[in-house]
């Protein structure tokens, strides 16, 4: 079993990735440029695998994952909408989605700073800071193109 405060830090990175899907998908619904959809959807499919293998590295533990949103999720959920509603063009919309990555990116360097992990959660870890880049780079890129 691993530590209760690393087990908790860890599904926080979890429904992180919850809200950044949840995030881009909501984005998505408004965005014009297709180069800026088709990102947003390969960001999305990028957190659902995320999400996977941090759920498969919870079970190998021996650690249970809820299988729904909490009250706290789902209000945070609502919030992200009501915030979404003045969002009103593409480089608005590229604007937000790079403030979902850093905060992905700083939860990532927090718990990575906090917490001595195993050789295997270390490579998942890289992994998902190596896809926030590489989503955070092509989305400066949407927005440097579109000014």
């Amino acid at each position: 079993m691993m530590d209760k405060k690393m087990k908790d830090e860890l599904e926080k990175l979890l429904k992180g990735t919850h809200m950044g899907i949840f995030t881009f998908d909501d984005l998505l619904e408004k965005a014009d440029c297709k180069e800026l959809r088709d990102l947003l959807r390969e960001a999305i499919a990028l957190f659902h695998r995320h999400e996977e293998h941090l759920i498969c590295y919870l079970h190998d533990l021996g650690e249970e994952t809820p299988n729904e949103k909490g009250m706290d999720e789902r209000f945070a959920d609502l919030m992200t909408m009501v915030k979404h509603l003045v969002v009103n063009n593409d480089r608005e919309i590229a604007d937000e989605a790079l403030k979902a990555i850093n905060m992905g990116k700083k939860a990532l360097r927090d718990f990575k700073e906090r917490y001595q992990v195993p050789m295997a959660l270390q490579k998942l870890l890289q992994v998902m800071g190596d896809d926030y880049e590489t989503i955070y780079h092509r989305l400066h890129r949407i927005v440097l193109i579109n000014e």
